[in-house]
């Protein structure tokens, strides 16, 4: 398969080195793109938990109070299986850039018939 995936590149490089070239910068770009909501999120979840953290050192004992520190955990949480998703999304095409090059090509084909 490795053997497939280096001989498809090599034609690609060779037919049409400027399309290659700008499906690699891309492939960089949504990387990074994802790495900066991966960030993005990541702050908003630290926010929430500080403010839930905030609320549950006041002496408040009121219903409002609990409800609050319920919903702003529930929005961290949220904010952090997110954040895992991004990160992995930003991680998986910088470990094989090529292979992932090559599908947003063939899906850029495939969308424009």
């Amino acid at each position: 398969m490795n053997e497939l995936l280096l001989e498809l590149v090599a034609k690609l490089e060779a037919m049409a080195p400027q399309v290659w070239q700008a499906a690699m910068r891309q492939v960089y770009v949504n990387a990074v793109m994802d790495s900066l909501m991966w960030m993005v999120l990541l702050v908003a979840m630290l926010w929430v938990f500080v403010k839930v953290r905030g609320f549950m050192t006041k002496d408040n004992d009121d219903a409002e109070n609990g409800l609050l520190i319920l919903s702003l955990s529930l929005i961290g949480m949220w904010c952090m299986v997110c954040a895992a998703l991004f990160l992995v999304a930003s991680l998986k095409p910088l470990l094989n850039p090529e292979w992932a090059a090559i599908q947003m090509l063939l899906k850029a084909m495939a969308d424009a018939k």
